[in-house]
C-alpha cells in the first residue's frame, strides 16, 4: 500500500506531462489581405498592363507560414455593336473575352481568369445606314462580365515569397481574345479589372514532442 501511495502522484504528474507537451502544437489560423487591379482602357484587340497589386507579407513573430492562397476574382465592363449589311438575315454571336493574368514578382503565372460576355441576336437584312443600330444594327454598353479562380502555394519557394518584412508586388496584365461570327461590321470593347485576395495560412511555430507511452513511464517508476 505505502509503495502505490508513493508511485500514484509521480504517475500522475508524468501522464499530465506526456499530454501538455503533445498539446503544444499551435492552432492552425489564417489572415488575409487585398488589392485591386484597377478598370482598364478598352483592350481593342491588344493588351493592357496593370499597375502592379500591392499586399503585406507574412511577417508575424513566433508563427509559421503553412501556405499561401492566391484569389483573383476577374471581370470586364463590355461595349458591343455590330452590323448587318448583306442583303439577306443573319444570326450574329459575339463574344467580348478579356484574360486576365495574376504573376509573381518575377512575371511567372500564378493565376489567370477569363470573363466573357457573350451576345446572339439576329439582324434582318441591311437597312442602308451603317450605324449599329437601326433594323439591321445593335449596340449594348457596359455588360458586365466576371471569372474567378484561385491557388495555394505551399512549396519553400512561394513560402519565401510571401513572407518576411514589407510588401510584395505582383503584376499583372490582360489581352483581348474577344470574337464574333454572323455580323458584316462590329466592334467589341472589353475594360478589364480584378479584386485579389492573398490569404496567410499559419500556426505556431512550436515544436510537437512525441507523447509518453506505458514503457516509457515505466522506466521512470522506482
Amino acid at each position: 500500500m505505502s509503495l502505490l501511495k508513493s508511485v500514484a502522484p509521480r504517475l500522475a504528474v508524468l501522464l499530465c506531462l506526456g499530454s501538455c507537451l503533445w498539446a503544444t502544437v499551435g492552432e492552425a489560423a489564417s489572415v488575409s489581405h487585398t488589392a485591386q487591379f484597377p478598370l482598364g482602357p478598352y483592350l481593342n484587340g491588344g493588351s493592357h498592363t496593370f499597375p502592379a497589386a500591392t499586399v503585406p507579407k507574412f511577417d508575424l513573430a513566433g508563427q509559421c507560414l503553412t501556405s499561401v492562397c492566391v484569389k483573383l476574382a476577374g471581370g470586364t465592363l463590355c461595349d458591343i455593336a455590330f452590323e448587318n449589311y448583306q442583303l439577306f438575315p443573319v444570326v450574329v454571336t459575339a463574344n467580348a473575352i478579356a484574360t486576365i493574368t495574376l504573376q509573381r514578382p518575377d512575371l511567372s503565372t500564378l493565376v489567370v481568369v477569363v470573363p466573357t460576355v457573350t451576345v446572339v441576336d439576329s439582324l434582318p437584312v441591311f437597312d442602308n445606314v451603317l450605324d449599329y443600330g437601326g433594323l439591321s444594327g445593335r449596340s449594348y454598353f457596359g455588360l458586365p462580365g466576371a471569372d474567378s479562380d484561385s491557388l495555394c502555394l505551399s512549396g519553400a519557394s512561394d513560402l519565401a515569397l510571401f513572407a518576411g518584412a514589407g510588401t510584395i508586388s505582383l503584376p499583372g496584365f490582360a489581352t483581348d481574345g474577344s470574337y464574333q461570327v454572323g455580323a458584316s461590321s462590329w466592334s467589341l470593347g472589353p475594360r478589364p479589372y480584378a479584386n485579389i485576395t492573398v490569404t496567410y495560412n499559419y500556426r505556431d511555430c512550436s515544436v510537437p514532442v512525441a507523447p509518453s507511452t506505458w514503457s516509457g513511464i515505466k522506466r521512470l517508476l522506482p
